[in-house]
């Protein structure tokens, strides 16, 4: 009898194992199939910008010894990511749709492994939190936009080291160690904001209350002491992408962008709306009293829950600790590139969310069961949400459709911001030079029109802004309106005299309106400041020989080679020029 309750137990206990593994199949498995489903707009999108730079024309993604250029050379310094990259090139070439399933599927692991681990850690409604991660729209931005592959697959190797840490945490062995090290290490190849994934432990022997030991103490050591190795070369390499006058912020108004930061994020982590590619960049002035609410107000809030930590505050100050630490390194404390255009972008708060949506799912539930609705209400509560959220995100991956389509969506929600101007203005330049390349010279006059028109509402909204200047008087130049593209490029002109870009733009401008003794003496300024200027050298040689000084054209040709070799218009031209005159 004994016997056969044993086995009667052993039984039931396998039954509730297996059907305990059926439910977190099917659980993940919806998870899965939610994140695919509201990215299907995203599937069908274009290269958009910066994608060139990272991959689809970036030299070492093809060329000869490009993969250790990647690892030893490139400025943006992503190497494991690039790796992925190069390797995508040879698996499906440029063909967008497998880059983007690639983001796409690896998000909706990264929801798996949120939901798997605050289950581990028993934070309530752990698969909530991983279906608000999988389906929070500020996580578009890292989803739909290929380039940020560097996002979603340090989002991987970051959540998996805490996996590995929290095994350790649990049973202290070595294996488990080496993985979480292993892990953090691929994760900061990936993307080196994951540098705060030391501070985030702290959240997780906070939240559990774990003993702190001599093992545990080193161990955290050696992740800290990676982590400010890949900070500090970071910092080096990008040192010299952030002089300007677009980085010459003080401490002081460092310390007030911090805090609208940090409320910025906050907002967008709990109410996902009116969200942008690019968002207005502030004017600081720490002169003005209410500037400095944003700098104040956020230590003012953990000051408040601190008070409160004992009885119901603690989880809300883990998870804001665990926000706020993952945000640190886009708090513009340091500087970035990125900030030359704006403060905010959606993409900085990706693991940021990770505790952001943890906490609102346990706290949507505690409100829920406090309430005691009925079973039937609570899902339909819960359905509800995601729906909305779904819906969110269906309409903002949209927008990721091509280089038109986002840069206007841009426009109508921040219309000052000169770079969507620029962009779209450039791409459709390129695609006036595709059409005039196939003798489509209607389609191309139209697209130059098109892009001038463009660059003209951008002006109007950000007036003598050079860089629009100098790209309308391109587009305005291949339009055939030589005089209104000298006008414009004449004013780029007074604000950078030393540009070789627009000083080159200009020259054709010139020699268009029959002003070519200008012109010559335009381009030969622009050699003089920029002595390897190949389209510089070409349009000076082009010209002379047009004017039968083939002597000074074939001379220009030879400095220009003497700095350029192997430059192809350069070759071409001179020989063009030895075969009309043998």
């Amino acid at each position: 009898m004994a016997k056969a309750r044993k086995k009667f137990t052993q039984d039931s206990a396998l039954r509730t194992q297996d059907s305990t593994r059926y439910s977190a199949f099917l659980l993940g498995f919806a998870l899965i199939v939610l994140t695919l489903a509201v990215y299907l707009p995203a599937m069908r999108g274009l290269f958009l910008w910066d994608d060139d730079r990272h991959f689809s024309e970036n030299p070492f993604m093809s060329g000869p010894g490009g993969l250790v250029s990647l690892w030893t050379q490139h400025s943006f310094y992503y190497p494991l990511t690039s790796t992925t990259f190069w390797i995508a090139r040879r698996l499906w070439g440029l063909n967008p749709l497998p880059y983007h399933l690639l983001n796409v599927l690896l998000h909706a692991v990264n929801s798996l492994l949120l939901w798997r681990l605050l289950r581990r850690l028993n934070i309530p409604a752990a698969w909530l939190a991983g279906a608000l991660f999988a389906l929070h729209p500020t996580n578009v931005q890292s989803v739909a936009w290929m380039t940020e592959l560097k996002n979603v697959q340090s989002g991987l190797f970051y959540l998996l080291s805490m996996h590995a840490w929290v095994r350790f945490r649990e049973r202290p062995r070595s294996g488990y160690l080496i993985a979480a090290m292993i892990a953090f290490a691929l994760a900061l190849l990936s993307k080196t904001s994951t540098v705060t994934l030391p501070l985030a432990l702290i959240a997780i022997h906070l939240w559990r209350r774990d003993q702190i030991d001599r093992t545990g103490l080193l161990a955290w050591c050696a992740m800290f002491a990676l982590s400010a190795g890949a900070g500090l070369l970071t910092i080096v390499l990008h040192r010299g992408m952030v002089s300007g006058p677009e980085w010459a912020e003080t401490f002081v108004e460092r310390l007030i962008i911090a805090g609208r930061c940090f409320w910025h994020y906050l907002g967008a982590l709990f109410w996902p709306v009116n969200l942008s590619f690019v968002y207005p960049r502030w004017t600081i002035d720490p002169a003005q009293p209410t500037q400095w609410l944003w700098a104040l107000t956020a230590p003012a809030l953990f000051a408040g829950l601190w008070m409160f930590r004992k009885s119901w505050s603690r989880p809300t100050l883990i998870a804001l600790f665990y926000f706020t630490v993952s945000l640190l390194p886009v708090l513009n404390f340091l500087k970035m590139y990125y900030t030359r255009y704006t403060y905010v972008a959606d993409h900085w708060q990706y693991l940021a969310n990770m505790g952001g949506v943890a906490w609102i799912s346990g706290t949507l539930m505690w409100l829920l069961e406090r309430a005691k609705l009925k079973r039937q209400i609570v899902m339909a509560v819960l359905c509800g949400l995601l729906v909305l959220l779904g819906s969110q995100v269906w309409r903002q991956a949209g927008i990721y459709r091509d280089q038109p389509t986002l840069w206007r969506d841009v426009i109508a929600r921040n219309p000052k911001a000169a770079i969507s101007y620029n962009n779209l203005g450039t791409y459709f330049i390129s695609l006036g030079d595709q059409s005039a390349a196939v003798g489509d010279k209607a389609r191309a006059q139209k697209c130059y029109e098109t892009a001038a028109k463009i660059l003209g509402v951008g002006l109007a909204q950000n007036p003598g802004e050079t860089r629009l200047l100098t790209i309308r008087g391109v587009a305005l130049i291949n339009s055939g309106q030589p005089q209104d593209a000298l006008v414009a490029l004449e004013e780029a002109g007074r604000k950078l005299p030393n540009d070789p870009e627009i000083l080159n733009n200009t020259a054709l401008a010139l020699n268009l309106c029959g002003r070519k003794p200008e012109a010559i003496q335009t381009w030969r300024r622009a050699i003089g400041i920029k002595p390897d200027f190949s389209e510089a050298y070409f349009n000076l040689a082009r010209i002379l020989f047009e004017m039968g000084n083939r002597g000074e054209a074939l001379e220009t040709l030879g400095r220009g080679l003497a700095k350029l070799p192997n430059q192809p218009d350069l070759l071409r031209l001179r020989a063009e020029i030895e075969a009309a005159t043998r």
